[in-house]
């Protein structure tokens, strides 16, 4: 993408937004537009290009700048006459140079010579490869700074004492490869009061992706106060050589997460936390960090691949706030604390820890307050889970769990607070409770069940309002039951059938006025054998208030009767895709209300309606967008 030299003929232009343009060059008349209050981004040329001294013409600018290509600067001198000192209205700034190192001693010198407004807000370093920072980056004149984000600035040996900026809140380092040590200096220099406290407002704090960071010291001033006493936020992430423990004292701490840092310990008894951190987030770490689920309480767990943890510590049960848990990928994972969990418990997802053995169902009264539990390639030796054990249950979901057998009820008792209910990719289940009342249930999905051969019309209360249905269990019912259940659906908006049985049940439902007035998507996908897709008569006169028709997958349709597509006088969305036997589409019967149309891998239809190529193009040129083969035609 290009911007035109003309635009200097612009001479009114105020405000230039050209973020995420990716330009790599604009033209130098731009310079012609120097009343200009926002521009967005500054692109330093080469050579004869646009160069960074010319931003000093532009002296009304404000709000964010971003100034890119900072490697093509020869002459420290031109980042100097930039003049961003006196640019007091920008409060976001952006400074990014290349990623292949230039001169560092050039660099460091237009680093210098960039200092900004004292009244900046936001700054963004990017790229830099000067081996120390400008000691402007951390003066405590820069009181609004109160977001700073410093990444890719590989050949810098040390942090500047950044916890000399009064008011910074967010604070994240990324990728700084020469980094080993953070210690003294990066909470302030030399020359401070006895009273100083480093970082007093910051709120965040995230180091990602330092490789070679092998040390974080504590601050030792003489009678100062802690550092960081606002600190909510703390996240550390791949930083695999971090040795030793980490700050002592977070009063104000309530979300914690660290990931892929395998030597780093946590030893709970030196950590002056606040006893009451809401999210706790460990993952591929190594056995000292299990300490933290020592001492202090949480409302959130999240343990995520950890290597050889076959069982969840104990204390775990001392987390009496404990209310949302999840574990994923922890295949060595196969047993739960013997007395259960927390009974304070709230949301339950388990994911791929396939040798886990589920809650033994001696306890599953006692949690009384879960409403969220979800199983997704797990606990393979589950057979069946109860569905009124958990009087509070809102959303289930079951996926991919290959041994469970049944899920059923204690003498046909309901699920009163049930919403949404997923059950998905259960080869062995055979049954769903007949005798249940779901009068709360709102999103059904039912798919991928290939021997379920009996489950009640309660399954589809009124309430329902989108539905996923395997074809095969529809065509386990005769029409008289589809006629019972399907019309009584005056909530239902979307409706899923999807591949795995008898399609034949799917021209039925078309052919018949089955389906329910409310619907208003209709998605008909990976139906094996379905050659004929009918849809004529009056089996769809009555669904006025249908927007949406997807045929997704039917590799086998050839032929589609559509005549009855007339009646849909609300049908505004067709997509087609995956129907690579399908000949055309009904062009005669397209309702006039029809405004987008998708057609995506079916080369037959590509090839009939190609743009203006096409020999049936005219058929379809009616419609205001079009897309085929991702190509958007309006």
């Amino acid at each position: 993408m290009q911007l035109s030299g003309q635009i200097a003929n612009l001479v009114n232009l105020r405000h230039l937004d050209i973020r995420d343009t990716n330009l790599n060059e604009i033209p130098k008349q731009i310079c012609k537009l120097q009343d200009l209050r926002t521009l967005t981004s500054f692109v330093v040329g080469r050579e004869d290009g646009l160069r960074i001294k010319e931003l000093g013409k532009f002296l009304f600018l404000q709000g964010n700048l971003s100034i890119l290509k900072l490697q093509n600067v020869v002459n420290p001198m031109d980042a100097f006459q930039a003049n961003m000192k006196k640019k007091k209205q920008i409060e976001e700034l952006t400074l990014k140079w290349g990623e292949d190192p230039q001169d560092s001693q050039i660099e460091k010198d237009v680093f210098e010579n960039l200092q900004p407004s004292t009244n900046l807000k936001k700054l963004t370093i990017r790229y830099y490869s000067g081996t120390s920072f400008p000691k402007w980056l951390s003066e405590s004149s820069y009181s609004n700074v109160i977001v700073l984000r410093i990444s890719d600035c590989n050949y810098c040996l040390s942090l500047p004492p950044f916890g000399q900026l009064p008011s910074l809140k967010e604070l994240v380092i990324q990728r700084m490869e020469m980094v080993k040590t953070v210690d003294e200096e990066f909470y302030s220099n030399n020359e401070r009061s006895s009273l100083f406290q480093p970082f007093p407002m910051l709120e965040s704090l995230q180091f990602e992706e330092m490789l070679e960071w092998e040390e974080w010291l504590p601050f030792k001033g003489e009678n100062s106060e802690f550092p960081f006493p606002l600190l909510k936020h703390l996240s550390l992430s791949e930083c695999p050589k971090l040795r030793g423990n980490l700050p002592n004292h977070l009063p104000s701490l309530k979300e914690v997460s660290i990931s892929k840092c395998n030597q780093l310990e946590a030893k709970s008894c030196d950590l002056h936390w606040n006893t009451s951190i809401e999210s706790l987030r460990i993952s591929e770490g190594g056995k000292g960090l299990l300490s933290l689920l020592d001492e202090f309480s949480y409302e959130k767990l999240n343990i995520f691949k950890w290597d050889s943890l076959s069982c969840l510590p104990r204390m775990i049960l001392g987390a009496n706030c404990l209310q949302w848990l999840t574990l994923k990928r922890i295949p060595s994972l196969i047993s739960f604390p013997n007395d259960g969990l927390p009974t304070s418990l709230k949301s339950l997802e388990i994911n791929y820890c396939e040798n886990l053995e589920f809650l033994s169902h001696e306890t599953w009264h006692k949690y009384t307050s879960l409403e969220s539990l979800e199983i997704r390639h797990s606990c393979h030796s589950l057979t069946s889970i109860t569905l009124d054990c958990f009087p509070a249950l809102e959303r289930l979901s079951i996926i991919s769990c290959p041994n469970l057998e049944a899920i059923t009820t204690q003498g046909g008792g309901p699920a009163p607070k049930l919403i949404n209910f997923k059950v998905r990719d259960c080869e062995k289940l055979r049954s769903l409770p007949e005798l249940i009342d779901l009068p709360s249930l709102k999103y059904s999905s039912l798919s991928k069940l290939a021997v379920v051969a009996s489950f009640g019309a309660r399954f589809f209360p009124s309430s329902l309002q989108s539905l996923t249905v395997n074809v095969g269990m529809l065509s386990c019912m005769s029409k008289d039951e589809l006629g019972f259940i399907f019309p009584r659906l005056t909530s239902l908006s979307h409706l899923r059938i999807e591949g795995g049985g008898e399609a034949d049940v799917v021209n039925i439902m078309l052919k018949e006025p089955l389906l329910p007035t409310s619907l208003q998507g209709l998605y008909l996908q990976w139906l094996d054998g379905l050659k004929c897709l009918g849809m004529e008569g009056k089996g769809l006169q009555h669904l006025t208030s249908l927007q949406s028709l997807s045929l997704w997958g039917l590799d086998e349709l050839k032929s589609w009767e559509g005549n009855g597509l007339q009646h849909l006088t609300s049908l505004r969305y067709l997509e087609i895709g995956y129907c690579g036997s399908l000949e055309s589409l009904p062009e005669d019967h397209l309702p006039s209300s029809f405004e987008f149309l998708t057609i995506r891998n079916c080369p037959l239809l590509e090839e009939r309606y190609q743009n203006q190529k096409g020999k049936y193009w005219s058929k379809i040129a009616h419609i205001p967008s079009i897309s085929i083969k991702d190509e958007v035609i309006i």
